[in-house]
């Protein structure tokens, strides 16, 4: 018996990750990338913040229109700490949003 969940076929589905990058829908991602249920986003950045002091409100637009339950930065090998004024500006684009 196969208890694996059904997925439709047009939602995306990590497959896994590892240093290389993460593995969607069978195709590698060595990218910061977005990933949404119907979307796969490569963006090309220097620092994580960097991609939200540019970016901030146009992909944080994007991300919540999903109503995310988990919003998941990850930062690479090279571990990169967001700063406080950085997590103030998300928690407040979050609230505004509520």
């Amino acid at each position: 018996m196969d208890i694996t969940p059904t997925i439709p076929k047009n939602r995306n589905v990590i497959n896994g990750y590892g240093i290389e990058g993460f593995k969607i829908n069978e195709t590698l991602y060595n990218n910061p990338t977005i990933l949404t249920p119907n979307q796969i986003i490569e963006v090309k950045i220097n620092s994580i913040e960097d991609f939200f002091e540019q970016d901030l409100k146009v992909i944080l637009a994007e991300i919540l229109d999903f109503e995310p339950e988990i919003l998941l930065i990850g930062t690479g090998n090279n571990h990169q700490i967001i700063s406080p004024n950085l997590k103030n500006k998300i928690k407040l684009k979050i609230h505004d949003n509520i």
